[in-house]
């Protein structure tokens, strides 16, 4: 491989928005984990995955790779079913979803078929290897999914990307036996239970938190919310603007930021109960800050979502004040 440390890797990745992990702590991670699994027999080495669906054209490439390498005979027909949705740029992803009709669909179904059955059972290939291909085979198709149904209805976009990133989880867990135990680190919009937020804020809506508690299997989940009042941060000014060193405004008077920015404490924790569900502070739906990879600092209110956050979350960190990622550029 090309590629000499986690930094080579990290400083490989161009998509936007690229300081999530293109950054220091990201990289004292990856050596991290490095270094723990280095001595390690297969099944306790730990993984670091992504599970998002905006990269469409990266899965649709490394398909393409795995079907050449190893069923060259289905190359072009696999190809054929996933050119429907290729291209280079992240901006014309849903113009051209727009354009196509729902043949492209059938055709992504039917590559996520064909490369299933291709790999199930073959032992000839490595285990990740296979689980890889038809990952990224899912991607191409939900991605397609996510979005077509983007600028028609956006809830129902986004239960898409929901449902996605929760399934590969599963898939996760599959890959590695029903013992293993997992990190999903997500913004919290995503992790937490959209029950706790009134449904008239986003009807029909679901979250990875949501679907984790009712998903019908025996392993626990314990979902944890971050928050924060003050410090600063990296940020784009709109979606795929360069990041930025910015500023966090003063939290809103009467959300949980100023409620809890109000203890003498610089961070603590909660771990929910009955109790705490119970106080009068904490029973009544608050706005709670969501601040994600782009931020208007001259419109503080776009950044809030009403919730209950005991019921939105099992857990809580609140640090009064941040400080921004690190950037390897």
């Amino acid at each position: 491989t090309k590629y000499t440390s986690a930094k080579d890797i990290l400083l490989s990745f161009n998509n936007w928005p690229e300081w999530m992990w293109k950054n220091k702590q990201i990289e004292e991670l990856a050596e991290w984990l490095k270094t723990f699994n280095k001595n390690l027999p297969e099944e306790q080495k730990v993984g670091f995955y992504g599970l998002d669906l905006y990269e469409p054209d990266v899965s649709i490439n490394q398909v393409l790779l795995f079907i050449d390498r190893y069923f060259p005979r289905h190359y072009q027909n696999i190809k054929q079913k996933l050119s429907c949705f290729t291209v280079d740029k992240q901006d014309a992803w849903d113009e051209q979803v727009k354009n196509r009709d729902f043949t492209c669909s059938q055709d992504l179904f039917q590559a996520v078929d064909l490369v299933s059955q291709l790999t199930n059972g073959n032992k000839l290939i490595p285990k990740f290897e296979k689980f890889s291909a038809l990952q990224n085979t899912i991607v191409a198709q939900n991605s397609e999914s996510f979005y077509r149904w983007n600028s028609y209805n956006q809830i129902r976009s986004w239960n898409v990307r929901s449902r996605h990133m929760w399934q590969g989880v599963l898939r996760l867990i599959g890959l590695h036996g029903v013992n293993t135990k997992g990190i999903v680190w997500a913004h919290n919009t995503h992790v937490g239970d959209v029950q706790a937020t009134p449904s008239e804020y986003a009807p029909g809506a679901v979250t990875m938190g949501y679907l984790a508690k009712r998903a019908n299997n025996k392993t626990p989940v314990f979902v944890i919310g971050f928050g924060t009042s003050n410090g600063s941060f990296l940020a784009g000014e709109s979606w795929g603007a360069d990041a930025q060193i910015m500023t966090m405004q003063k939290p809103d008077s009467g959300s949980y930021e100023d409620l809890l920015n109000s203890i003498n404490k610089d961070k603590f924790y909660f771990i929910f109960d009955r109790q705490d569900r119970n106080n009068p502070l904490m029973r009544e739906a608050r706005s709670h800050r969501a601040i994600g990879v782009v931020y208007d600092e001259g419109d503080e209110s776009k950044n809030y979502i009403p919730t209950l956050l005991p019921w939105r979350y099992d857990g809580f960190i609140f640090i009064k004040s941040t400080n921004p990622l690190k950037s390897l550029d």
